[in-house]
């Protein structure tokens, strides 16, 4: 499992990076290119940290790919939020703006935690508490690596957000 955090920063870590580099092709592209990268490594990183016998892996998968087509929506919709966001954070966000981004952030934070522990039970159901918690502490190892380097990539609603934060700091850490 010491394996897996800096493999998943590995993964997650050309974001910063490639939404710079990348500003001629479009949020729609990236966003894609960024999600298959993701959902590829994920499952071999998953496999890696579960060390399921043949049995539990004939279990798992299956729900595995249910649950992943359930989170579908969600990662439309915040891909929606992420293009929302940077359009109008160019055009520069009106309090209103800022609110119902905010609003929709959280709505989606929710709809992922209903939805995790939905599958929570279906996942304990197929194989047991044990290997269910140890992938849902893998997969909130994963969501918060990514939110994270979202966060980090994403530029700052404008204010003070980040005064008590060395931002600069944070960045090293990755490297």
């Amino acid at each position: 499992m010491k394996k897996l955090l800096p493999l998943s920063l590995m993964l997650i870590g050309i974001l910063p990076g490639a939404l710079a580099a990348n500003m001629d092709i479009s949020v729609d592209a990236f966003l894609e290119r960024i999600r298959q990268e993701m959902n590829q490594e994920k499952m071999v990183l998953i496999s890696d940290g579960m060390r399921f016998t043949s049995d539990e892996a004939a279990k798992f998968w299956p729900v595995y790919n249910k649950y992943e087509q359930a989170l579908q929506p969600l990662q439309n919709d915040r891909i929606q939020l992420i293009r929302d966001y940077l359009n109008l954070y160019t055009m520069g966000l009106t309090d209103k703006e800022t609110l119902d981004l905010a609003r929709r952030s959280m709505a989606l934070e929710k709809q992922r935690l209903e939805m995790k522990m939905k599958y929570y039970d279906i996942f304990v159901e197929e194989i047991g508490v044990g290997l269910a918690t140890r992938f849902f502490q893998l997969e909130g190892l994963l969501l918060s690596a990514v939110d994270l380097k979202l966060s980090m990539a994403l530029p700052a609603v404008p204010g003070d957000l980040y005064e008590f934060i060395d931002v600069e700091e944070l960045k090293k850490g990755d490297s």
